[in-house]
Protein backbone atom coordinates (compact mmCIF):
# COMPACT_ATOMS: atom_id res chain seq x y z
CA UNK A 1 0.00 0.00 0.00
CA UNK A 2 1.70 3.44 -1.17
CA UNK A 3 2.60 5.35 1.98
CA UNK A 4 1.12 9.24 0.88
CA UNK A 5 -2.20 6.85 1.83
CA UNK A 6 -1.25 6.49 5.62
CA UNK A 7 -2.58 9.63 6.92
CA UNK A 8 -2.48 8.48 10.55
CA UNK A 9 1.20 10.24 11.08
CA UNK A 10 0.08 13.47 9.45
CA UNK A 11 -3.21 13.04 11.43
CA UNK A 12 -0.92 12.59 14.92
CA UNK A 13 0.98 15.68 14.08
CA UNK A 14 -1.95 17.48 12.90
CA UNK A 15 -3.35 16.96 16.97
CA UNK A 16 0.01 17.96 18.62
CA UNK A 17 -0.10 20.93 16.16
CA UNK A 18 -3.51 22.06 17.66
CA UNK A 19 -2.76 20.88 21.33
CA UNK A 20 0.06 23.09 21.29
CA UNK A 21 -1.44 26.21 19.69
CA UNK A 22 -4.51 25.58 22.44
CA UNK A 23 -1.77 25.48 25.35
CA UNK A 24 -0.36 28.90 24.09
CA UNK A 25 -3.92 30.41 24.08
CA UNK A 26 -3.57 32.93 27.21
CA UNK A 27 -7.33 34.48 27.28
CA UNK A 28 -9.02 32.40 29.75
CA UNK A 29 -12.32 32.99 28.10
CA UNK A 30 -11.24 31.89 24.96
CA UNK A 31 -9.50 29.04 26.06
CA UNK A 32 -12.71 27.93 28.07
CA UNK A 33 -14.42 28.67 24.51
CA UNK A 34 -11.89 26.12 22.86
CA UNK A 35 -12.16 23.51 25.04
CA UNK A 36 -15.84 23.55 25.21
CA UNK A 37 -16.18 23.62 21.67
CA UNK A 38 -14.20 20.27 20.89
CA UNK A 39 -15.45 18.65 24.20
CA UNK A 40 -19.15 19.09 23.33
CA UNK A 41 -18.67 18.15 19.40
CA UNK A 42 -16.63 14.95 20.43
CA UNK A 43 -19.10 13.63 23.81
CA UNK A 44 -22.35 14.58 21.68
CA UNK A 45 -21.12 13.14 18.57
CA UNK A 46 -20.31 9.77 20.46
CA UNK A 47 -24.31 10.15 22.15
CA UNK A 48 -25.56 10.47 18.60
CA UNK A 49 -23.82 7.67 17.23
CA UNK A 50 -25.29 5.47 19.89
CA UNK A 51 -28.71 6.67 19.28
CA UNK A 52 -28.66 6.18 15.52
CA UNK A 53 -27.61 2.37 16.13
CA UNK A 54 -30.51 2.62 18.48
CA UNK A 55 -33.50 4.27 15.76
CA UNK A 56 -32.05 2.28 13.13
CA UNK A 57 -32.90 -0.95 14.80
CA UNK A 58 -36.43 0.41 15.99
CA UNK A 59 -36.43 2.11 12.38
CA UNK A 60 -37.48 5.56 13.91
CA UNK A 61 -36.25 6.87 10.49
CA UNK A 62 -37.06 10.49 11.27
CA UNK A 63 -34.63 10.68 14.30
CA UNK A 64 -31.90 8.42 12.98
CA UNK A 65 -32.00 10.88 9.97
CA UNK A 66 -31.96 14.27 12.57
CA UNK A 67 -28.59 12.22 14.10
CA UNK A 68 -27.47 11.68 10.82
CA UNK A 69 -27.80 15.77 9.95
CA UNK A 70 -26.46 16.43 13.64
CA UNK A 71 -23.31 14.46 12.99
CA UNK A 72 -23.01 16.33 9.30
CA UNK A 73 -23.46 19.76 10.88
CA UNK A 74 -20.75 18.64 13.43
CA UNK A 75 -18.08 17.74 10.78
CA UNK A 76 -18.98 21.20 9.03
CA UNK A 77 -18.38 23.44 11.60
CA UNK A 78 -15.08 21.76 12.78
CA UNK A 79 -14.18 21.92 9.24
CA UNK A 80 -14.85 25.78 8.96
CA UNK A 81 -13.40 26.23 12.50
CA UNK A 82 -10.19 24.13 11.38
CA UNK A 83 -9.61 26.38 7.85
CA UNK A 84 -10.65 29.41 9.60
CA UNK A 85 -13.73 30.67 8.12
CA UNK A 86 -15.83 31.51 10.45
CA UNK A 87 -15.39 32.35 14.49
CA UNK A 88 -15.80 29.92 17.34
CA UNK A 89 -18.24 31.50 19.70
CA UNK A 90 -20.34 31.87 16.09
CA UNK A 91 -19.78 28.04 15.60
CA UNK A 92 -19.86 26.91 19.10
CA UNK A 93 -23.30 28.89 19.50
CA UNK A 94 -24.30 26.94 16.27
CA UNK A 95 -23.35 23.58 17.81
CA UNK A 96 -25.60 24.15 20.71
CA UNK A 97 -28.51 25.14 18.31
CA UNK A 98 -28.20 21.59 16.78
CA UNK A 99 -27.81 19.90 19.79
CA UNK A 100 -30.70 21.37 21.24
CA UNK A 101 -32.93 20.87 17.85
CA UNK A 102 -32.25 17.54 18.06
CA UNK A 103 -33.34 17.20 21.09
CA UNK A 104 -36.65 19.04 20.61
CA UNK A 105 -37.74 16.89 17.61
CA UNK A 106 -36.97 13.85 19.68
CA UNK A 107 -39.27 14.78 22.26
CA UNK A 108 -41.81 15.61 20.05
CA UNK A 109 -41.84 11.77 18.59
CA UNK A 110 -42.18 10.68 21.87
CA UNK A 111 -45.96 11.67 21.68
CA UNK A 112 -46.01 9.26 19.22
CA UNK A 113 -44.59 6.28 22.03
CA UNK A 114 -46.46 4.07 24.23
CA UNK A 115 -47.57 5.65 27.56
CA UNK A 116 -44.96 3.80 29.83
CA UNK A 117 -42.43 4.61 27.21
CA UNK A 118 -43.40 8.16 26.97
CA UNK A 119 -42.40 9.46 30.61
CA UNK A 120 -38.78 7.49 30.16
CA UNK A 121 -37.33 9.06 27.35
CA UNK A 122 -38.73 12.74 27.91
CA UNK A 123 -36.82 12.70 31.35
CA UNK A 124 -33.77 11.79 29.24
CA UNK A 125 -34.27 14.41 26.47
CA UNK A 126 -34.60 16.90 28.96
CA UNK A 127 -31.59 15.60 30.74
CA UNK A 128 -29.80 16.07 27.90
CA UNK A 129 -31.03 19.68 27.34
CA UNK A 130 -29.99 20.64 30.56
CA UNK A 131 -26.49 19.46 30.26
CA UNK A 132 -26.28 21.52 26.97
CA UNK A 133 -27.66 24.92 28.87
CA UNK A 134 -25.00 24.07 31.13
CA UNK A 135 -22.32 23.91 28.95
CA UNK A 136 -23.91 27.14 27.35
CA UNK A 137 -23.91 29.10 30.36
CA UNK A 138 -20.06 29.26 30.48
CA UNK A 139 -19.22 30.05 27.45
CA UNK A 140 -22.10 31.44 25.35
CA UNK A 141 -24.05 35.07 25.14
CA UNK A 142 -26.80 35.01 28.09
CA UNK A 143 -29.33 35.53 25.23
CA UNK A 144 -28.11 32.80 23.79
CA UNK A 145 -28.65 30.54 27.03
CA UNK A 146 -32.04 31.50 27.17
CA UNK A 147 -33.47 30.77 23.94
CA UNK A 148 -31.44 26.96 24.64
CA UNK A 149 -33.40 27.01 28.09
CA UNK A 150 -36.83 28.13 27.23
CA UNK A 151 -37.13 26.65 23.97
CA UNK A 152 -37.66 22.69 25.52
CA UNK A 153 -39.76 23.59 28.59
CA UNK A 154 -42.26 25.50 25.72
CA UNK A 155 -42.18 22.41 23.88
CA UNK A 156 -42.61 20.42 27.05
CA UNK A 157 -45.81 22.23 28.32
CA UNK A 158 -47.14 21.96 24.69
CA UNK A 159 -46.83 18.12 24.68
CA UNK A 160 -48.75 18.19 28.44
CA UNK A 161 -51.41 20.28 26.46
CA UNK A 162 -51.72 17.87 23.64
CA UNK A 163 -51.85 14.64 25.46
CA UNK A 164 -53.99 16.20 27.93
CA UNK A 165 -51.31 14.95 31.09
CA UNK A 166 -52.05 16.54 34.05
CA UNK A 167 -49.29 15.29 35.64
CA UNK A 168 -47.03 17.21 32.50
CA UNK A 169 -48.71 19.66 33.90
CA UNK A 170 -48.61 19.90 37.03
CA UNK A 171 -44.99 19.16 37.11
CA UNK A 172 -44.27 22.35 34.45
CA UNK A 173 -43.52 25.45 37.31
CA UNK A 174 -41.21 23.17 39.46
CA UNK A 175 -39.33 21.71 36.24
CA UNK A 176 -39.70 25.15 34.31
CA UNK A 177 -37.41 26.94 37.54
CA UNK A 178 -35.19 24.40 38.08
CA UNK A 179 -34.42 24.10 34.23
CA UNK A 180 -34.02 28.04 33.36
CA UNK A 181 -32.77 29.92 36.47
CA UNK A 182 -29.77 28.16 37.13
CA UNK A 183 -28.16 27.76 33.46
CA UNK A 184 -29.33 32.33 33.29
CA UNK A 185 -27.43 32.98 36.99
CA UNK A 186 -24.75 30.83 35.77
CA UNK A 187 -24.60 32.82 32.63
CA UNK A 188 -24.72 36.05 34.18
CA UNK A 189 -22.01 34.99 36.82
CA UNK A 190 -19.58 34.53 34.07
CA UNK A 191 -20.34 38.17 32.75
CA UNK A 192 -20.08 39.79 36.02
CA UNK A 193 -16.53 37.52 36.45
CA UNK A 194 -15.35 38.66 33.25
CA UNK A 195 -16.29 42.35 33.63
CA UNK A 196 -14.36 42.06 37.38
CA UNK A 197 -11.28 40.46 35.61
CA UNK A 198 -11.25 42.98 32.77
CA UNK A 199 -11.93 46.31 34.65
CA UNK A 200 -8.86 44.40 37.52
CA UNK A 201 -6.79 43.83 34.34
CA UNK A 202 -7.30 47.91 33.33
CA UNK A 203 -6.80 49.05 36.44
CA UNK A 204 -3.35 46.96 36.73
CA UNK A 205 -2.59 48.77 33.51
CA UNK A 206 -3.03 52.14 34.83
CA UNK A 207 -1.60 51.62 37.90
CA UNK A 208 1.90 50.63 36.10
CA UNK A 209 1.87 53.38 33.52
CA UNK A 210 1.34 56.09 36.56
CA UNK A 211 4.35 54.31 38.62
CA UNK A 212 6.33 54.75 35.33
CA UNK A 213 5.47 58.20 35.28
CA UNK A 214 6.22 58.62 38.71
CA UNK A 215 9.93 56.86 38.22
CA UNK A 216 10.62 59.35 35.50
CA UNK A 217 9.58 62.30 37.28
CA UNK A 218 11.99 65.03 39.13
CA UNK A 219 12.27 64.45 42.39
CA UNK A 220 10.61 67.63 44.71
CA UNK A 221 12.88 69.13 47.61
Amino acid sequence: MNSKYLSLPKTKKYIQKKYLQFKEIRNPKRQTIYFVYYGTVGCFSIGIIADLCVYLIRKDLLLALCNILSLGLFLLFTYLLIRKKKQITFLLKCTFYTIQSNILISMYCRIYLPPEETGFFLSQDLMIGMVTCGLASISVSRHTVMILSFAPILLYMFIGVYTSSELYLMSLPSLAVAYIFPPIMLARLQEILRNHATTKGKNDIRAKTMGCFQCFAPATE
